[in-house]
């Protein structure tokens, strides 16, 4: 089974991805970055917007008004006392109340899917 690709506008030109090796995106301001699976933070010249439009069925989420967050790279959920998500590589993301029963169901989805695959 290949990979899924995304084709990004950054400062260096377009950069094409794996979705997998993408942990999520955030907002900071007026200036968009993608964080990859390295660490490695890219600022991209697309606002968060548009890039939870172009992948809202790949797997991404957009937790809150600031992150966008690869469904995949979640490794542990604090459902009730802290509100927070922990990625891969270690961050902490912080989901809004209103936003939990959303969050467990789409992530009960790709769950489904990496199962069925």
């Amino acid at each position: 089974m290949s990979a899924a690709n995304i084709y990004l506008p950054s400062k260096n030109g377009k950069l094409g991805l794996d979705l997998n090796l993408i942990l999520y995106f955030e907002a900071f301001g007026n200036t968009n970055f993608m964080v990859l699976n390295n660490n490695k933070k890219v600022e991209i010249l697309m606002d968060i917007d548009e890039v939870e439009q172009l992948l809202w069925y790949q797997g991404f989420y957009r937790v809150s008004k600031n992150y966008l967050i690869n469904l995949k790279a979640v490794q542990i959920i604090f459902p009730y006392d802290t509100s927070k998500i922990i990625l891969e590589n270690g961050k902490e993301i912080f989901v809004p109340q209103n936003r939990h029963d959303e969050l467990f169901y789409v992530l009960e989805k790709v769950c489904q899917l990496q199962e069925a695959v």
